[in-house]
């Protein structure tokens, strides 16, 4: 009966995962995603020419390849679609109910009902379902934690090396996560398998190689917390207002950071971020107006978690989990990062279980039920409704459409797209399924700073802001895709413009 719940439990979240799978629009990475599995399929080689990389070269930093080669066969099968990229992320964001499960259980034999309990939020859980519709390297990450976890609890040592050495090359997170993971892994289990260690160390060798000197060092430098230092004038003044003394004491750079990194770590457990508004730095990382769990399941953490406390030596595993979860994300720039954070969707969801399977009950569980499904169907409206109407320029609405307009009606015609969103010529490619042979003889990526770049031409393709008075006034016949804020800062009016999305706009002579 169990394996039979644990199937529907899968297929549902799969079926949620897969439909409407265009929605929301790709994003860069994703289309870069695509077309490096495109360009790997037809020439074994990615979109600057680098034969097999392990560390693609992707908008002027460097990204780990795993996703890249899981989509590989999916672009074999289905071609280079939406549906492709996605599938991979969506397939295994399906199977983390049934890992967390039989991770649940291993710790906790006799713990069924809890186990289930877990495997059920987890697939209808808001945080779970937004990074498991596209593809999220950082939901890769985390089945991996949890299959990798599953397996070392499993004896397994030589399998669980290979998972985790491999969600290395998946995410950057994973760095510092799976460090956190063995060691809390040794702790529970009280075991120290040497081949393990011998075999994760082979994986950590080239990953440390990269950080300190190869291609991951660039974006260690741009995104670490650490990287992040107040203006000189900002010191003068603090100083000034005091001494130097006072500064040293009370705010010297370590303060400075330690306060920063804290004020990002506790933010992770705000009700604004949980219950309110979610991911509130970047409105593409989750839906509007709701957090990233469903409203019942923050008062069952909050209740299963005092359980948990009263009895740390039965949940240990997972309190552990809860401590380091969101260390990694703290210690980057951003104020909030549900995407680096993603990790620690899987102790929230264990806590709330606890505390949920120990309050439900025949007599309650009506209530209960209700309270979930209005919370659900709440959440599901603001994704579908209101997740891209909200800021359309965050989840890069009509990128597709831009595209197609510029094919179907540029010919004989110089064609320019605006780069005003970032990254046009890779939907470029994406969309218009170029010739990855083609495109590599030409790539030519321009990097502005440490970890970003623009591509300006591909063929007769220009990627640039569009000069509207001087193609108004020029006799050369052009088409142009601009922004709609280029359109009224260079003085213009939107109705002389085509509509393609509510932030692309056409125009021609």
């Amino acid at each position: 009966m169990i394996k039979q719940i644990l199937i529907i439990i899968s297929v549902v979240a799969f079926l949620i995962r897969v439909v409407n799978y265009q929605y929301p629009p790709l994003l860069w990475d994703e289309a870069s995603i695509g077309y490096n599995a495109y360009s790997i399929l037809q020439t074994g080689h990615d979109e600057y020419g680098t034969f097999l990389p392990i560390i693609f070269k992707s908008f002027g930093d460097y990204k780990p390849g795993l996703y890249i080669y899981l989509t590989i066969p999916f672009v074999a099968i289905f071609g280079l679609t939406e549906l492709s990229v996605r599938l991979p992320s969506m397939i295994i964001g399906s199977l983390i109910p049934l890992f967390l499960y039989l991770l649940i259980t291993t710790l906790k034999p006799k713990s069924t009902k809890l186990a289930l309990t877990a495997a059920i939020l987890v697939a209808f859980n808001p945080w779970n379902i937004h990074f498991s519709k596209g593809a999220w390297e950082t939901n890769i990450l985390l089945f991996q934690l949890i299959f990798g976890s599953y397996i070392f609890l499993k004896n397994k040592y030589f399998a669980s090396a290979i998972v985790f050495g491999l969600s290395l090359f998946t995410y950057q997170a994973s760095k510092l996560l799976v460090p956190f993971m063995i060691i809390n892994l040794i702790i529970y289990k009280k075991i120290f398998p040497i081949k393990f260690f011998i075999l994760i160390g082979l994986f950590f060798i080239p990953v440390v190689y990269g950080m300190l000197f190869g291609a991951d060092a660039n974006r260690l430098k741009v995104m670490n917390l650490m990287s992040y230092t107040r203006p000189v004038t900002e010191l003068t003044e603090i100083t000034n207002e005091s001494n130097q003394f006072d500064y040293n004491l009370f705010y010297s750079q370590p303060i400075f950071f330690t306060r920063n990194f804290l004020q990002r770590y506790f933010n992770f457990f705000s009700a604004r971020f949980l219950l309110f508004e979610g991911d509130w730095n970047t409105m593409r990382h989750s839906a509007p107006y709701i957090g990233v769990i469903l409203y019942p399941t923050f008062f069952f953490f909050i209740f299963g978690l005092i359980l948990a406390i009263k009895q740390y030596h039965l949940h240990k595993y997972f309190l552990i989990w809860l401590i380091f979860a969101a260390v990694p994300a703290a210690l980057s720039l951003d104020i909030i990062q549900a995407v680096r954070g993603l990790n620690l969707s899987v102790p929230i969801i264990y806590f709330s279980a606890l505390g949920l399977s120990a309050i439900a009950s025949k007599k309650n569980i009506i209530l209960i039920l209700t309270l979930y499904i209005a919370s659900f169907a709440y959440y599901t409206d603001l994704y579908y409704n209101h997740l891209t109407q909200i800021k359309p320029e965050q989840s890069l609405v009509g990128y597709k459409q831009a595209i197609q307009y510029l094919e179907l009606n540029g010919q004989n015609r110089q064609k320019i797209m605006t780069n005003f969103y970032g990254q046009a010529y890779i939907y470029y490619l994406f969309y218009t399924k170029y010739p990855p042979l083609k495109y590599q003889l030409q790539a030519n990526l321009i990097t502005n700073g440490v970890d970003i770049g623009v591509v300006e031409k591909i063929d007769d393709i220009l990627f640039k802001t569009p000069d509207i008075n001087q193609i108004k006034n020029s006799s050369q016949k052009t088409i142009a895709i601009a922004a709609y804020d280029e359109i009224i800062r260079q003085g213009f009016q939107i109705k002389d413009f085509v509509k393609i999305s509510p932030i692309f706009y056409a125009y021609q002579n």
